[in-house]
């Protein structure tokens, strides 16, 4: 008799064992099916940030392509001006700025249509992921609902450390971002020194044009007696 009491006090003890190692599995699985829902809201925050700062990086560029335009025409009718009035010293002077003005027109063109292919693409990823975190947590409240009651209480609140390490995660991609805008807009001595030569050949194929152009004219207009 005594054998059978100790089985089955044994058999209790097991039993009680197993639910409470069943109990911290699932509350496990709740707690990080939460974290992941958590951790796809801070995903989409993140593509936010990246789109508006695309979006600004878009805006900058149309305004200074608009700039640069009317810059580089103001350069040209001055340099048609300083030929009319014999200053080819100016006028080259006013090519070369003309030109710089074209070029930075034309970067910031590139720019421009880089930046608006971001916002579109990031706009996307937005939808995609919202859509997606929907559905998780659609899922996550109808297991909820029918989950054990012995569960339902369970701590959910992030902890000050993942907040901080989310966060440091974050900037860093943002500062990463950065170093890679800026790589691409350095410029290398060799670079800069072939784009000076390349710059004069223009300035001086321009004002060959503007020199022709004006003597045309001359030819054409009547001599005053």
């Amino acid at each position: 008799m005594g054998g059978s009491i100790f089985m089955r006090m044994s058999g209790a003890v097991l039993s009680q064992i197993e639910v409470g190692l069943g109990s911290a599995e699932h509350a496990s699985r709740w707690g990080l099916s939460r974290r992941s829902i958590r951790e796809m809201e801070a995903s989409i925050e993140d593509v936010r940030s990246q789109r508006f700062a695309a979006e600004s990086s878009r805006d900058r560029a149309a305004t200074e392509r608009a700039a640069q335009l009317i810059s580089a025409s103001t350069w040209g009718d001055n340099a048609a001006y300083a030929i009319q009035k014999e200053r080819p010293d100016l006028a080259e002077q006013a090519i070369a700025r003309q030109i710089d003005c074209e070029r930075q027109a034309q970067e910031a063109a590139e720019l421009e249509e880089q930046s608006s292919t971001e916002v579109a693409r990031l706009a996307a990823l937005i939808e995609e992921l919202t859509t997606e975190r929907q559905r998780m947590a659609a899922e996550l409240a109808e297991l909820e609902r029918n989950r054990p009651n012995s569960l339902v209480q369970q701590n959910t609140i992030e902890t000050p450390e993942q907040r901080f390490e989310r966060a440091r995660a974050r900037f860093l991609r943002l500062m990463e971002g950065e170093k890679v805008v800026h790589a691409q807009t350095a410029l290398e001595p060799e670079r800069h020194e072939i784009d000076e030569m390349r710059l004069a050949d223009r300035v001086k194929e321009r004002m060959a044009t503007l020199q022709a152009d004006a003597g045309l004219r001359a030819k054409r207009s009547p001599k005053r007696r």
